[in-house]
């Protein structure tokens, strides 16, 4: 009788299943995020959850975005040491001020942001009319 330790037979019996191999990684875990995937992933990777919903209180309208579309500044923040994605985005204020206010998918609190407008630039002023031409002199 031939005597072999478990875990060798285990090993050997695992790799003849499995194909002789062990699972190949996928193309996201292998490549980095393209720079055109935009907020998809985070700076270390992350794969963000897919949609920001933003609800604007100022201009009373609700709309979405996908992550693809938004830059990776506005679908992540920092929160200590992780990245967290941004999953709602709620926009309070007034004609001179903004509160934006940002949720992750836990609905937590991630950033809270207010914002003075700047006044509207001055209008330029009406150009001088040009000078009239002077009267014909008498004959």
């Amino acid at each position: 009788m031939i005597r072999v330790p478990a875990g060798w037979l285990a090993a050997v019996l695992c790799a003849a299943a499995c194909g002789g191999s062990a699972p190949r990684p996928t193309r996201d875990e292998l490549a980095p995020p393209p720079p055109s995937a935009g907020g998809a992933y985070s700076p270390s990777g992350d794969r963000h959850p897919g949609i920001l919903t933003y609800e604007d209180h100022v201009e009373h309208r609700t709309w979405t975005r996908h992550a693809l579309e938004v830059p990776a500044t506005i679908a992540w923040v920092k929160v200590g040491d992780r990245w967290r994605p941004v999953v709602w985005i709620e926009i309070q204020g007034n004609a001179q001020q903004r509160e934006i206010t940002t949720y992750g998918p836990d609905h937590e609190v991630l950033e809270h942001t207010t914002a003075r407008l700047a006044a509207p630039p001055p209008r330029p002023a009406e150009p001088a009319p040009p000078p009239s031409a002077p009267p014909p002199a008498p004959e």
